[in-house]
């Protein structure tokens, strides 16, 4: 992002922060998809949910670390 490449430190804070939301996020998603195994649905629905739960994920991780860089 444009507030990650300012300098090494904001670099380092990025990865940092990212870092963590990832570990943590990636533990919820966990979660979240043994709790969606145990619900009869179609394979397809199940994916796509996880999918688009994943992308909002990652994306709401940058955008809270970008502004927490500037």
């Amino acid at each position: 992002t444009k507030a990650s490449l300012k300098n090494d430190l904001t670099w380092k804070k990025a990865h940092h922060l990212l870092g963590f939301y990832w570990l943590l996020l990636g533990g919820l998603l966990l979660v979240f998809s043994l709790i969606l195994a145990f619900i009869p649905m179609y394979a397809f629905i199940r994916s796509s949910i996880l999918l688009t739960t994943s992308i909002f994920a990652v994306l709401l991780s940058v955008i809270i670390a970008e502004k927490k860089l500037q």
